[in-house]
């Protein structure tokens, strides 16, 4: 079983509970995470570190909030996460103006915790949201509807995977 992805978690100073309540769900499921207050020795470059624990990690979770919608720092989060095109899941900790949020993040389909009493099912959606992978089910989906179809048709040999798209296909299957 492959190792599950490790996550950075970007959030405003004024969500720091709600990212330590995020950061420990993660240590309690073996899931690698970094968080600033955790993670960034005394003394150390904090810019620094932060570029290379994003640089370092598989997915980057942006806890929305007022806040985080207006901070700077945060925004040099997105940016340098969108620039290494590291998968971005953005969580709502706290109600956000959808229009305050940059657009990589509001054009995704968000994880609300706003709800407190749901933080344990949250965090399995979370978790879930995490170990998907979009593009192997969309691929996954893509064979799918030409088998059906194939099947549908009687299974003629004129609509069987030849060529170049055979070997996409069977290298897709081997990863």
């Amino acid at each position: 079983m492959p190792d599950k992805a490790s996550v950075f978690i970007s959030y405003s100073r004024r969500d720091k509970a709600f990212a330590e309540a995020l950061h420990a769900a993660f240590q309690r499921t073996a899931r690698k995470a970094w968080l600033d207050s955790e993670d960034i020795h005394p003394t150390a470059r904090w810019s620094n570190e932060i570029a290379a624990a994003i640089d370092g990690a598989d997915v980057i979770i942006f806890v929305l909030s007022p806040d985080f919608a207006a901070s700077a720092e945060c925004a040099k989060e997105i940016a340098h996460a969108a620039q290494q095109n590291k998968r971005l899941i953005p969580v709502v900790a706290r109600p956000v103006e959808p229009r305050t949020v940059p657009t990589a993040l509001a054009e995704l389909q968000w994880i609300s915790f706003v709800d407190e009493a749901r933080f344990e099912t949250m965090f399995e959606t979370l978790s879930q949201a995490i170990d998907t992978d979009l593009a192997w089910v969309s691929e996954h989906t893509r064979y799918h509807l030409r088998a059906v179809a194939w099947d549908a048709k009687g299974r003629p040999v004129s609509l069987v995977l030849r060529g170049q798209e055979l070997k996409q296909a069977e290298r897709w299957l081997a990863e």
